[in-house]
């Protein structure tokens, strides 16, 4: 009878918990995070995956700098190297796969893509490429590469099974080279072309976006999340500057949002003397970057908030966000040159409507298991 009990309220009590838990995660939408600060130390952090992983460059006893992989469980674990003293990781995909590429010992720049199960691995180039370099990669192990010809520099992608593909963007004749900077789970590739710097999408359909740029020349991207949304920086307020005889034009950097339905959109917009640059967004649509003078800021909702204010110890000065995760996990820069891993804490008022929930539901659970053992 105990066990029938028991697994009769075995769902109950599954949907009691859950219930707890979604109240919870509700009520954290609504309040304004404050973040936890996990210190990695003077490393060299630069992607960040859902799982919490980060990758970087840390120097190498007896020169050169390895690349890393760490996470709260394992800790540091340096890459290998395909050959080069010096190793610098790009990104880490969401099951834990890192491209970069190596360099120095008199070898050209090569890619590399590690995982866990097959340790490092050099990407093969095609002969006539003089060097080349792993910049992103997506869920389903898709690799975005920049290789560099005599002439230019062209977009390629690599994968397991069909290995090296050209990316033909429509204007190679010109000669003129692109400059690619991610890819997303969907197959779409961000870049911007080098004359003049200008951003595009191309789509995983094929289809391709030019964005342009604010008021100024030029406009870089750095990061296109899952719904198509793109981050980046563009000139702005462009200024004639002289000196002498000589004379030039300069712009006000300033961090952007863009999707195809409302084009760019400047986070800064309304102050000229600002000088911003968007890092990453995640699908969320919440964005992470730097404002000179002020430090590293999240932007979400139509709202910038500069994290120095929201951190929970006391201590850091976090000068840069570089990457956020779809937890809202957060790596960035502090001032004094360490890597530091921001995660989102629920504020008290939450954590308090958690235990209320949680007795509640165990005392209409307790009357249900009463009642059960009436019948």
């Amino acid at each position: 009878m105990q066990g029938t009990i028991t697994r009769r309220l075995a769902p109950i009590l599954a949907g009691a918990v859950f219930a707890a838990m979604t109240t919870v995660a509700g009520a954290a939408t609504t309040h304004a995070h404050r973040y936890t600060v996990t210190d990695l130390g003077h490393v060299s952090g630069v992607s960040l995956n859902d799982a919490g992983q980060v990758v970087g460059t840390r120097e190498r006893t007896g020169g050169g700098f390895a690349g890393f992989v760490w996470d709260a469980k394992q800790g540091f674990r340096e890459l290998g190297t395909p050959g080069g003293a010096w190793v610098q990781p790009a990104a880490i995909s969401s099951n834990g796969v890192v491209v970069g590429h190596s360099y120095g010992n008199g070898a050209p720049a090569t890619p590399f893509v590690w995982s866990e199960g097959r340790g490092m691995r050099a990407i093969d180039l095609p002969a006539s490429a003089l060097y080349g370099e792993a910049v992103g990669i997506n869920r389903q192990g898709t690799v975005l590469l920049k290789v560099r010809f005599s002439a230019a520099d062209s977009i390629y992608t690599w994968n397991e099974n069909g290995g090296l593909q050209p990316v033909a963007l429509g204007d190679e004749a010109r000669g003129v080279g692109y400059f690619p900077t991610d890819i997303n789970d969907q197959g779409s590739i961000l870049g911007h072309h080098y004359s003049p710097v200008t951003p595009f999408v191309r789509f995983s359909d094929g289809q391709q976006s030019e964005f342009g740029t604010l008021d100024g020349s030029w406009s870089g991207p750095s990061d296109i999340n899952n719904q198509g949304w793109v981050v980046g920086t563009a000139g702005t307020n462009p200024t004639e500057v002289c000196h002498d005889s000589l004379c030039w034009t300069e712009e006000t950097p300033h961090a952007f949002v863009w999707n195809p339905e409302t084009g760019l959109v400047d986070l800064d917009a309304g102050d000229p003397s600002a000088q911003s640059y968007a890092h990453a967004i995640n699908d969320a649509g919440t964005v992470v970057g730097l404002t000179v003078g002020e430090g590293a800021f999240l932007w979400e909702q139509g709202q910038k908030t500069f994290l120095n204010t929201v951190l929970k110890p006391a201590g850091y000065d976090i000068r840069d966000a570089r990457d956020i995760n779809a937890s809202g996990q957060i790596l960035a820069y502090a001032s004094d040159g360490r890597t530091v891993l921001l995660s989102p804490a629920p504020e008290p008022e939450t954590l308090a409507l958690f235990v209320a929930g949680l007795g509640a539901l165990a005392w209409r659970t307790r009357r249900r298991h009463r009642a059960l053992k009436a019948a």
